[in-house]
């Protein structure tokens, strides 16, 4: 949708493509709700922590992207 291409290994609109070069692949921005065309802010990224000896990551997904677990 924002790269015109479907084609998974495409080097810009692939899914483990970073255009904008933040290291954050499109595959990562489309499941987390993020622009792709944009470099991805901290504040969208998952958020790690620790709690006891578990390590935790919270983040917020895109409800319907449903075809990706």
């Amino acid at each position: 949708t924002n790269f015109g291409t479907i084609d998974p290994a495409d080097p810009v609109g692939g899914d483990i493509a970073a255009p904008k070069g933040d290291r954050v692949p499109n595959l990562i921005k489309y499941a987390l709700g993020l622009d792709p065309t944009k470099s991805a802010p901290p504040s969208g990224l998952p958020a790690p922590s620790v709690s006891g000896s578990y390590l935790n990551f919270t983040f917020n997904r895109l409800k319907i992207a449903t075809d990706i677990t």
